[in-house]
């Protein structure tokens, strides 16, 4: 029966945000919900010098201060709590922030989106909507394909209008590719504030056109052979050669008709470097005890089976099973996974996971690799364009985005975590810089993150000055990733539909050697059969 103003939410400790949306669906629920101040909006963290002359952010007792959270049972980075760094650089959370709580949002009914049709809603208390301006676009796979720009209606505040948009229909969709409208509600001039053209909200809606996908013949691909040979199964042909260990049943080798592709893996991979909310220094029951608990983040792999065969002329396939041992007498997870290997260079990898009902919490479901450092080069296709989790993506738009691996990693986040996750993946290509590299593809989507540190050191580090990035390159795929949190800081808060716990897992990947020529977004779109 009276308003509420939340005096501290939506903790923002480290790599969090997690959440936010639900509070305001709340807010937009409630009139009487009016937000909330959220916790908090900048790090406080200092410069100082170190020995070696650099300069780095310091907290806790890295300023000679004395004073030291640790002694009065908190965690030394509770004011490492904001949404921008010290120097008001956004955490990858504050673009959650930005948009969830924008003054001006979208709707858009699937057969109103066949006619163009959209509705605005102003969520301004007294100002209307005429100092805007809509710019729109339709994309086919992440390439724009239409594009327009509207002025926007001046809609009075607290009030909806219908705005008709000049979409062509598409009349001949391309096999397998996605079509999506996307909005963007922008200053129509200069403000005090901001500039003009500057963002207020963006939406996205997909596009009711779809035609399946092509398929290729298995029959019809260049020939491979399956060899075995000094403890290895080879499986080469003109354009692939896969090696796997026979007896650990991991792949050592794998080349297109360019360079190596791997230096380690693929490998299931069940650990995560924790972010703060995972990591709750001086709370008896997190996320991260559990996994440390469990060894999570020292797990012991023994191959129990590995065969192969011949498929066909054109395919060959190497099936392994595992056990994965924690603490606990038995292991923590069971996998089979099936690597069919074709002519085209195509590896399928279809892969089960048992998790035992032992474990608490899991913090991935997925594989690890690891690729030389030449393949530095980054494009995928999915959330974007910055990074992304499962319970914090309503900021993000699907497009086709690219950038180098060394922009993954967050360094403003000043204790290291988990970070760069990309969500609701289609591809995602790392390449030389002649073209050649590795191609991902989902089954349908994957989650990834690609990064030039190791878990082991992320986990260790108290500070992203004590990093030293490798050349290599760290790649996680995962069919499950856990959520960040973001509630408060000091208490278990992943809601429940975002965690992961006890089962049976499934999920395939598509990996592929690219050549030069190649197109990323044309080989996903085609599947084998």
């Amino acid at each position: 029966t009276r308003p509420i103003i939340l005096c501290e939410y939506a903790y923002a400790k480290g790599n969090a945000g997690g959440n936010f949306k639900k509070y305001w669906d709340l807010v937009d629920r409630f009139p009487s919900f009016q937000g909330g101040f959220i916790w908090d909006w900048h790090d406080k963290a200092l410069t100082f010098t170190l020995p070696d002359g650099r300069t780095a952010w310091g907290y806790g007792g890295d300023l000679g201060c004395g004073f030291d959270y640790p002694a009065i049972g908190e965690h030394p980075t509770q004011v490492l709590n904001g949404i921008v760094a010290p120097d008001l650089t956004p955490h990858p959370g504050a673009w959650e922030v930005k948009q969830v709580q924008a003054p001006v949002a979208f709707t858009a009914a699937e057969e109103s989106l066949r006619q163009g049709i959209v509705t605005v809603r102003n969520k301004h208390q007294f100002l209307d909507l005429g100092h805007l301006e809509l710019l729109w676009d339709v994309t086919e796979d992440g390439r724009v394909v239409q594009s327009g720009r509207l002025p926007m209606p001046a809609v009075p505040a607290g009030a909806e209008a219908q705005l008709t948009l000049p979409i062509a229909a598409i009349t001949r969709p391309l096999a397998g590719a996605e079509y999506w409208l996307n909005l963007r509600a922008v200053l129509a001039a200069d403000q005090p504030w901001a500039e003009k053209g500057h963002d207020i909200t963006w939406a996205q809606f997909a596009l009711p056109y779809r035609k399946a996908g092509e398929t290729v013949a298995a029959a019809g691909l260049p020939a491979v052979t399956l060899a075995r040979a000094d403890g290895a199964v080879v499986i080469s042909g003109e354009r692939v050669r896969v090696v796997f260990d026979r007896a650990a049943g991991v792949i050592t080798s794998f080349r297109g008709t360019g360079p190596e592709l791997l230096l380690a893996g693929p490998t299931d991979n069940f650990y995560r470097a924790p972010t703060d909310n995972d990591f709750q220094l001086g709370s008896p029951h997190s996320y991260w005890q559990d996994w440390v608990q469990a060894g999570l983040d020292r797990l012991r792999r023994t191959a129990t089976a590995v065969d192969a065969a011949q498929l066909s002329a054109t395919a060959a396939v190497v099936q392994v099973h595992a056990a994965y041992h924690g603490t606990a007498e038995e292991p923590a997870f069971r996998t089979a996974t099936r690597y069919t290997v074709y002519g085209s260079g195509e590896v399928i990898v279809d892969c089960t996971v048992r998790a035992s009902e032992t474990l608490v919490t899991i913090p991935r479901i997925g594989l690890a690799l690891v690729l030389p450092a030449d393949f530095a080069r980054l494009a995928w296709y999915g959330c974007g364009p910055y990074e992304t989790y499962p319970d914090r993506k309503a900021s993000a738009q699907v497009g086709r985005y690219a950038g180098t691996v060394a922009e993954q990693f967050a360094p403003l986040i000043i204790w290291p975590g988990e970070c760069g996750g990309k969500e609701d993946v289609r591809w995602a290509a790392l390449t030389d810089a002649s073209g050649h590299g590795l191609l991902v593809a989902g089954a349908p989507i994957f989650h990834f993150d690609a990064l030039h540190y190791p878990l082991d050191e992320l986990t260790a580090a108290q500070h992203t000055h004590e990093l030293t990035a490798h050349p290599e390159i760290y790649l996680h795929l995962d069919a499950r990733h856990m959520g960040l949190g973001g509630d408060t800081g000091w208490t278990r808060n992943v809601h429940p539909e975002y965690l992961i716990g006890p089962g049976t897992y499934q999920y395939t990947l598509r990996l592929r050697p690219l050549a030069p020529e190649d197109d990323p977004a044309a080989l996903a779109r085609v599947s084998i059969e």
